[in-house]
């Protein structure tokens, strides 16, 4: 399990396994393998996990495979069965600052690279 926190408006850090120091840099590039589960808990609160398959806010929610996209707070879980047939390359963001055009620079995205 990953545990997802959100220190500001503009980045995403996580805990678990397969970073060295235990907490991530911000808005990692995050790899998984196919046909594994993966569990992130959002305990940011505030600001929405959400899996999707282009960049931007404007992009295409990716959810196959996807339970309770776009989850947050202290009890908030993205799981994610990654599909054999998944494409390459996926994205994470929050989507919390959507509707205000002024703060759209600062949504988080980063990329999960399925091997």
């Amino acid at each position: 399990m990953f545990t997802v926190t959100a220190p500001d408006a503009s980045r995403y850090q996580f805990d678990g396994a397969g970073f060295p120091a235990g907490t991530s840099g911000d808005n990692p590039t995050i790899f998984l393998k196919k046909g594994q589960t993966y569990y992130f808990r959002n305990t940011s609160g505030g600001h929405p996990f959400r899996i999707q398959s282009t960049t931007g806010t404007g992009g295409t929610a990716y959810n196959t495979g996807v339970t309770d996209n776009n989850a947050s707070g202290p009890t908030g879980v993205v799981v994610f069965h990654v599909p054999m047939d998944a494409p390459g390359t996926l994205y994470y963001l929050s989507l919390i600052h959507i509707s205000e055009p002024t703060r759209q620079a600062e949504i988080s995205y980063a990329v999960f690279c399925l091997k």
